[in-house]
């Protein structure tokens, strides 16, 4: 009983947390003169049939640009489209953390990894002396590109962790969808996370392999 009181009371700070920062920065997300918009532009002129790389010159990966784009084709082109999907990447992104903590922490120190991603990371309104301020957060970030490859880098990471706590090949195997997602958010940076990842991965198997042997 008293484990399951202390599981919903984190669960309860962590939704209380989101809703009021959600509340107190309700469309204070981004900033009109650096770079916020340019995202919501691709979004526009791929909803209206251009293409990716073609007409448009983008650097990054096109699965988030295309799922937001979809999104504006069924309910309109809208900036609280793009908002309502920063919200469920930043509510996905901090699901995955508390998961990843808990592997590894009580309950007490995930929640607090979780919360100090909130405050400090996914409703940050930074910048150098004020002059970017606003576009480092999840919500309206100044790369939705970079925003579902970390969340889908911290799912690969759980399913990544699971696989080597329980050797169940069903984790393997959603490590891999998720990292082939973050690789169609972020060509760049998936590298160095598939890399390191496939590392560890190779040495944990030669181990184990290794210590069934002896």
């Amino acid at each position: 009983m008293n484990r399951r009181i202390g599981a919903y009371s984190c669960y309860v700070l962590i939704a209380a947390s989101f809703l009021w920062l959600l509340f107190i920065t309700w469309f204070r997300w981004g900033n009109i003169i650096v770079d916020t918009f340019s995202d919501q532009w691709i979004f526009y002129k791929l909803s209206e049939g251009k293409v990716l790389y073609k007409d448009l010159l983008y650097l990054y990966g096109f699965l988030p640009q295309y799922i937001v784009a979809f999104l504006y084709r069924l309910f309109g082109v809208n900036m609280a489209v793009s908002a309502y999907v920063g919200i469920l990447v930043t509510a996905s992104s901090a699901i995955a953390l508390y998961r990843i903590g808990r592997l590894f922490f009580n309950r007490l120190i995930a929640t607090m990894l979780v919360l100090n991603f909130l405050f400090l990371f996914a409703f940050g309104n930074y910048g150098w002396l004020g002059i970017a301020a606003g576009i480092c957060n999840f919500i309206i970030p100044y790369s939705i590109a970079s925003t579902f490859f970390i969340m889908f880098v911290l799912w690969g990471l759980y399913c990544f962790f699971k696989f080597i706590l329980t050797d169940r090949t069903s984790y393997l195997i959603g490590w891999a969808i998720v990292l082939c997602c973050a690789f169609l958010s972020r060509i760049d940076y998936s590298c160095l996370v598939w890399s390191v990842c496939s590392i560890v991965g190779f040495f944990y198997l030669f181990i184990k392999k290794r210590i069934r042997d002896f």
